[in-house]
């Protein structure tokens, strides 16, 4: 529960900080500057996965 709760908090707050800084813009840093780390987190609190970019649709045709 608390585990849960947790990854939830991080992936809320990370998506309000970077939305907050990408329309404010401290410091005149770029979105990126935020977005980066706020990801990082993400993905280190297990809320999301990195899937491999190289992957081809089934349907394809090839």
């Amino acid at each position: 529960m608390i585990g849960r709760m947790l990854v939830s908090s991080v992936s809320v707050l990370a998506l309000a900080v970077v939305l907050v800084c990408a329309v404010v813009r401290p410091f005149r840093l770029p979105e990126a500057v935020f977005a980066l780390p706020a990801a990082g987190a993400v993905l280190a609190v297990g809320r999301s996965r990195p899937t491999p970019c190289a992957r081809r649709p089934s349907g394809s045709g090839r």
